[in-house]
């Protein structure tokens, strides 16, 4: 079995582990079943919050990071990776069990800078635009979306040197996301399939599962712990996995309706999560902000 396998394996073990340890918290997180969520046109919060540490996920991040390509000849550089996106909630409805259901339109744009470049270059940036459909009931959450994903190269990449080979990457796909959640913990799992698709070297579908956890106490300045662990395979990424990792601090949000300001570490391992370098590996680590304004 591939050694980045079986390691992603360990991974997940330890969350279980650090996850039956912390089941004595007895506060719930912003995901607490005594929420009586607005139903109604435009209501003003999420029934399913985006994964922390996912890669295509509607979050407003800046981060300054070390990446470390794995290809031969490709030098470590600093890299500054830019998220900028939002889900619109469009409606929500409640039925007579106690389930919410909540439909949006989300965009999303994420772009990469070579930062050790003299003009500070842009690699590539990723489009997502679609519709998700989301669910909740007491702790129980899912999520489904239609969507559309395009990428594109930074021109003065294209007019470098050492551009690589354009692939024309789009592709629709569709992908779901089940989710538990308990005493600050979150377990989620869920997986993607491409049904139309541009490009050859795509495959078909991929898999994906991680944990996060949110402190329910304040702790440092007022700020709540925040940390997860995200996984994803794919049958295009040669048994190889991509596996995020973050842990910081959150401040803000006393209400669904208040912002916040999260600061903290990041670390990833396996295939490039940017689009047109997907068939690269590489590592990188480093710091990351992210921003939620409502």
């Amino acid at each position: 079995m591939n050694i980045r396998i079986l390691r992603s394996i360990g991974r997940v073990g330890w969350a279980l582990l650090l996850l039956s340890v912390c089941q004595h918290a007895t506060a719930a997180t912003d995901g607490d079943r005594s929420i009586d969520y607005q139903t109604g046109w435009i209501p003003s919060e999420q029934i399913f919050e985006p994964i922390a540490a996912g890669n295509a996920e509607t979050l407003n991040y800046v981060s300054f990071v070390r990446l470390d390509p794995d290809g031969e000849g490709q030098e470590r550089f600093t890299a500054a990776l830019v998220s900028l996106g939002e889900s619109f909630p469009i409606y929500r409805w409640k039925t007579s069990g106690g389930s919410y259901w909540q439909f949006d339109l989300f965009g999303n744009v994420q772009s990469q800078f070579d930062m050790d470049a003299e003009s500070d270059a842009l690699l590539n940036t990723d489009f997502f635009i679609g519709f998700p459909l989301a669910w909740r009931k007491d702790d129980w959450s899912a999520r489904l979306r239609l969507f559309h994903q395009s990428s594109h190269l930074g021109d003065e990449l294209v007019l470098s040197d050492d551009a690589p080979e354009r692939i024309n990457l789009t592709y629709e796909a569709a992908d779901v996301l089940l989710a538990y959640q308990f005493n600050g913990w979150r377990l989620y799992g869920g997986g993607t399939y491409l049904f139309s698709k541009d490009s050859e070297f795509l495959g078909d579908y991929s898999v994906r599962g991680g944990a996060e956890y949110l402190s329910p106490e304040r702790k440092l300045l007022g700020g709540r712990f925040i940390a997860g662990l995200d996984l994803l395979g794919a049958d295009f990424f040669n048994n190889d996995i991509q596996t995020k990792a973050i842990a910081g601090v959150r401040w803000g949000r006393d209400d669904p309706d208040a912002g916040t300001i999260t600061l903290a570490l990041q670390a990833f391992t396996g295939p490039t999560p940017f689009g047109q370098f997907f068939d690269y590996t590489s590592t990188f680590y480093g710091l990351i902000a992210y921003f939620t304004l409502d």
